[in-house]
């Protein structure tokens, strides 16, 4: 039921219900004033009323539905985006800051926003216009004809300033780019400004120039559309037949043209969001980062690695030369040293990220340089996506079922969020603690089922019991897959097995 409901165009349709109703109770009630007026004896004021209440709860439902549905719908927009993200991001590494992860957090919002921000403000003004056209050509039916081209002329201006409007924001966004990069550069060459004949300055007299100028080209468009309209108001006013005189209906016509600045300019102010939307989707298509190539051992394939070699081995903030290391399948290996003697570092070079730092051999075969799909790494610091605790796990893959993602919560201890699947987690949703984050984290790469699984720090932040649980786990995977953890903390009474101190490297 709630897929059905949050189909675009239910919540479509509930938006644009929510502007038509607001301009029908306009009409409606400034009537019923002009009735009130001019009634005579025998008024049913009792009607009208009745109606303006229904036209204003229909207001307030389709607002509030609006409001509901139009969430909904972003929020499945939503997470269709980023898995489809996710699933194009999974063999590259972002070459970005922090800023970038802000940046596609907001090129995806954007994105999934634009059919509630945009499309629908559009469609009301659209269906307003031919509701207005209707409402006059039953007053005027003799001038149908002219209303017609009326109507034509007034559409088509409206199209010319929404076009004006766009080109307006589209300036304005360039000159604001334009205007930061040269900040950016001022500020980045502060260390050399005594170089300089004169010290450089900011000037963004420029770009207020192009604000005003172009503001001022909107607010003239806007104003010819309100003289139109007007001119529409006065014809109609002239020619209105002799029957009607004095009739309340009379003020409806009046009232259409008048609110023209209120239910016209709408469409105006959401201009913004469609470039913000052309803009968001041209940054997800090109996101920063390096793809990482599969290795050219296709031969190799996950099932049947049984060893792995890693020789001349170093470590690059340390530079020192790590013994050679090797691996197989039933046999972990644990790497330990103190904060700083470069286990996070190993394990990159380990899993293929710094290729240029150690040898590798698989089945004492020559590793190429590339990304082994069978491969992956629990960072020390997982990341969590702003989005669903189902999309966190799934990480775009959709083959995996709801029934794997509880069977594998369950197995890392989170027991509690198998039945919240849907719910949204990062960001300003749902917070974890470290040790659930580091349990979820294990998870999700547990579910792709690795041949070669990397774990930084797995036990860091959980209490001995969960210590316990994520030793025992990581134990029986490593019975039929290679595996290397690196941390400085143990559970107690357990058996370390093959140990790499980094302490006694030198």
């Amino acid at each position: 039921m709630i897929d059905r409901l949050t189909r675009p165009w239910f919540s479509f349709g509930i938006g644009v219900i929510h502007q038509i109703a607001g301009l029908l109770l306009v009409i409606f009630a400034t009537w019923f004033l002009a009735a009130c007026a001019t009634a005579t004896v025998g008024f049913n004021y009792m009607l009208p009323a009745v109606a303006i209440r229904a036209l204003a709860l229909t207001r307030i439902a389709s607002g509030y539905g609006h409001l509901w549905w139009g969430h909904q719908r972003l929020f499945v927009r939503l997470r269709q985006t980023r898995s489809a993200l996710f699933a194009r991001l999974k063999n590259t590494i972002l070459t970005g800051n922090a800023e970038l992860e802000t940046q596609l957090e907001q090129d995806t919002l954007s994105v999934a926003g634009a059919w509630v921000n945009w499309l629908v403000q559009h469609a009301s003004v659209v269906l307003g216009l031919l509701l207005c056209q209707v409402i006059i050509i039953i007053f005027t039916p003799h001038d149908a004809l002219i209303w017609g081209g009326f109507a034509l002329t007034l559409s088509l201006v409206w199209a010319m300033l929404l076009w004006q409007s766009y080109a307006v924001v589209r300036a304005l966004v360039s000159t604001q780019t334009a205007l930061r990069n040269n900040i950016n550069h001022t500020l980045n060459s502060a260390s050399l400004w005594h170089l300089y004949a004169q010290v450089p300055t900011i000037n963004p007299t420029q770009y207020w120039q192009v604000y005003f100028q172009l503001q001022g080209q909107v607010q003239r468009g806007i104003v010819f559309l309100l003289v139109l309209t007007s001119a529409g108001l006065v014809y109609t006013l002239t020619h209105i037949p002799e029957d009607m005189l004095g009739n309340a209906l009379l003020v409806i016509p009046s009232v259409i043209f008048l609110a023209a600045q209120d239910w016209a300019v709408v469409g105006f102010q959401a201009q913004p969001e469609l470039l913000t939307f052309q803009q968001s989707q041209q940054r997800l298509q090109q996101t920063p980062g390096i793809e990482l190539k599969p290795d050219g051992n296709n031969e190799l394939s996950a099932d049947r690695i049984q060893s792995i070699q890693w020789s001349k081995i170093s470590l690059p903030f340390r530079c020192v030369t790590c013994p050679d290391i090797r691996i197989k399948k039933g046999i972990p290996l644990w790497i330990t040293g103190s904060s700083g003697a470069g286990k996070s570092s190993l394990l990159q070079i380990m899993q293929g990220m710094y290729p240029q730092y150690a040898l590798c051999q698989i089945n004492g075969h020559q590793r190429h340089d590339g990304y082994h799909n069978s491969w992956q790494l629990v960072q020390q610091h997982p990341t969590l996506l702003y989005t669903s605790l189902e999309d966190n796990l799934r990480m775009g893959d959709t083959t995996l079922t709801d029934e794997q993602l509880q069977q594998m919560l369950c197995a890392v201890g989170l027991n509690k969020l198998t039945n919240q699947l849907n719910s949204w987690i990062g960001g300003s949703a749902r917070q974890l603690s470290g040790g659930e984050i580091k349990r979820f984290a294990l998870a999700r790469a547990l579910l792709r089922q690795p041949e070669v699984l990397l774990i930084d720090e797995p036990f860091e932040g959980l209490d001995s019991h969960n210590q316990m649980r994520i030793f025992a786990l990581i134990s029986d995977y490593a019975t039929h897959h290679c595996v290397v953890i690196a941390t400085h903390l143990f559970p107690v009474n357990v058996d370390q097995g093959l140990t790499l101190n980094l302490d006694d490297v030198i």
